[in-house]
């Protein structure tokens, strides 16, 4: 019986697929739907630009602040100090020591000024002058400023003439 069943089928399929195939044959194509292209936007550029940046004018510069005035007389004893103590030249040195106590009798750097006049003279040999150039800071002319150290130079130099 299952050959009949079979047997009945077979011609059922076939002609519903021959059935099938005839109204699709039949049957007008549709038409593909019309495709819609919209139009591409302008391609970008590589460098993205900006709205151009408005620049506020340039403030006017302050004014420098005046210059302070030159302290001449911290340079005058600067370049005697240098020539006593850097570059080691007494001839110069007590020229220039001379010069600054000559020129500011009351300065600032009188005491300090009046002790290396006087190691100057010593270096040069001049100890009659180094020893009266020591006295009055040995007398406590500036206080305690170099005082000890102006008494023992001026015991030094004193026996050194003594002996000679």
């Amino acid at each position: 019986m299952l050959a009949l069943a079979f047997g009945a089928a077979i011609p059922v399929v076939v002609s519903g697929a021959l059935a099938a195939t005839l109204i699709v044959r039949r049957t007008p194509a549709l038409a593909p739907a019309p495709m819609i292209v919209a139009p591409l936007p302008p391609p970008r550029p590589s460098v993205t630009r900006r709205a151009p940046v408005e620049i506020a004018p340039a403030t006017p510069t302050p004014a420098l602040p005046p210059t302070p005035a030159v302290d001449v007389e911290f340079q005058a004893y600067g370049v005697a100090h240098a020539a006593h103590f850097a570059r080691k030249d007494p001839a110069q040195a007590l020229r220039l020591w001379n010069t600054y106590l000559q020129r500011y009798p009351q300065g600032r750097f009188v005491p300090e000024a009046s002790y290396n006049r006087a190691l100057t003279l010593v270096r040069l040999g001049r100890d009659a002058q180094a020893i009266a150039a020591l006295k009055p800071i040995a007398a406590g002319r500036f206080g305690d400023y170099r005082r000890q150290e102006a008494e023992a130079l001026v015991g030094a130099l004193t026996a050194r003439a003594h002996d000679r």
